[in-house]
């Protein structure tokens, strides 16, 4: 974890405070400097074939792409955490019609999806509309899924004692998603987003790479690399116009995954049994005799099975 930790941190400075100490703009043309090899004196990373610092225009590329992409894991994760925990909490219609509208999603291709979506918007459109139209468009193809995962995760959690407990302490649906079973939700959910970050990063690429996302003259890794590929039979001799954006997307995948691997083994243990293959018997063992303990100190308390003999009445 600390490996993948550090890199996604040197990646989000890089982001955030790359841009601003930029030492030239993304957009500034030397036509006399086409294609300059890269060097310590003139232009560190060399030039593109306008002209343009490719240093410069990498630095801004990524506040694009990695914020994007952030932007839609937490949307997507948000939404169908939402969905799927109210959909098992509620059941009946809203289990049905949150579930229907998964299948829905899931059964079409996500890049025609992707398309329809862009086509409700205009061609011409500046970098903050463009991260919009990527932000929302990465979350409506990635809620379902997170969705699904959440319904079925909630499904098991309200058969446990301690919600028996809460509902006959007369706790609203409301108390009861966000207290107490969203608390028990929280490393799957993380685990949610560091299991999108991936491709999320991918999808974004692909968008811009397509002409989807952002578009020229601002500078995102996937226009640049659509730019490089535009010249393939020059991509050796002109290594620097592809090559630093394709390092630094190889660097946040290679972070995400293991930040993953490495969360996945240390923080759901937190959730019990609730992921099947996750955690070992003895663990689970221990997560359900905590839940009995909590259940009968519940209801061997004063106030607590007063209030379970009025429900009972």
């Amino acid at each position: 974890m600390r490996a993948g930790g550090v890199i996604l941190t040197l990646l989000a400075l890089f982001s955030i405070l790359g841009p601003e100490v930029a030492p030239r703009s993304p957009l500034a043309q030397d036509r006399e400097s086409v294609y300059e090899r890269p060097s310590l004196a003139g232009h560190l990373l060399g030039t593109d074939g306008l002209g343009r610092d490719v240093f410069s225009r990498t630095l801004h590329a990524a506040r694009f792409t990695l914020l994007t992409a952030v932007a839609g894991v937490v949307l997507a994760v948000f939404l169908g955490s939402a969905a799927g925990a109210l959909a098992g909490l509620l059941g009946g219609l809203s289990d049905r019609l949150v579930m229907r509208s998964t299948e829905l999603v899931m059964a079409l291709p996500a890049l025609y999806l992707i398309l329809g979506l862009r086509n409700l918007f205009p061609d011409s459109i500046g970098p903050s509309e463009a991260g919009f139209i990527v932000v929302v468009s990465l979350a409506a193809v990635g809620w379902s899924g997170v969705a699904r995962l959440t319904r079925g995760q909630v499904l098991s959690i309200r058969e446990e004692a301690y919600i028996a407990a809460a509902r006959a302490a007369g706790a609203s649906r409301l108390r009861l998603l966000f207290v107490h079973v969203l608390r028990i939700l929280r490393p799957f959910l993380l685990l949610q987003i560091g299991l999108h970050i991936p491709y999320f990063l991918l999808g974004e690429v692909t968008l811009s790479f397509l002409g989807l996302g952002l578009a020229e003259p601002a500078p995102s890794f996937g226009n640049m690399l659509s730019s490089a590929v535009a010249n393939a039979s020059f991509l050796g001799s002109r290594w620097w116009t592809w090559v630093p954006p394709a390092s630094l997307l190889t660097l946040a995948v290679l972070g995400s995954n293991l930040w993953i691997e490495a969360l996945r083994t240390r923080c759901l243990g937190k959730m019990g049994g609730y992921l099947g293959g996750y955690l070992g018997p003895g663990e689970r063992a221990g997560f359900e005799s905590w839940a009995a303990r909590a259940s009968r100190f519940w209801s061997s308390s004063t106030w607590g099975s007063k209030h379970l003999r009025h429900r009972a009445s």
